[in-house]
């Protein structure tokens, strides 16, 4: 049988006591991001952001090829919950291509035939996503404002 929700606390917050009091123990180089591999459907995901009560930002890919990830910010650190897209997604068809025939040459001649493809959309529900704006007096909301103002201007310095 696993630890309880309390245990996994305590136990986390007895690591960040050995770093805060150890300065000479160097922070893991991947410690900006906690990955969360346990959200395997909407529901799951759902409760996470429920649960955070700030906004979050989402992804695609990154994880792993047909990775929808819903990113949280935290101070210093991002939790980044990660489930598979097709399980927490809707795959929709929007359009079609045709897709011309291609001859693969530098061995006995193959033929890719001619064929249509289906050109896809993600539709990943937007209440996954925590879009209201955070109450005045929500527990946390300085600290959500700082880190979203900091994340904002961290993005406006660096454009994609």
């Amino acid at each position: 049988m696993g630890i309880t929700n309390k245990e996994y606390a305590d136990s986390l917050r007895l690591i960040a006591d050995l770093f805060e009091t150890h300065p000479e123990i160097e922070i893991p180089h991947y410690a900006a991001t906690f990955d969360y591999f346990s959200a395997h459907t909407k529901a799951d995901l759902a409760r996470i952001v429920r649960a955070a009560g700030r906004p979050v930002k989402k992804l695609y890919d990154t994880a792993f090829p047909g990775s929808f990830e819903v990113l949280i910010p935290f101070g210093g650190i991002t939790f980044r919950a990660i489930a598979n897209r097709d399980a927490v997604c809707e795959r929709v068809v929007v359009a079609k291509q045709v897709v011309a025939e291609v001859v693969i040459p530098a061995r006995e001649a193959e033929t890719i035939p001619a064929h249509e493809e289906d050109i896809v959309e993600w539709r990943c529900d937007s209440a996954l996503l925590q879009e209201e704006p955070i109450p005045i007096d929500a527990p946390g909301a300085q600290a959500i404002r700082h880190d979203l103002q900091t994340a904002r201007d961290a993005d406006a310095a660096n454009p994609v």
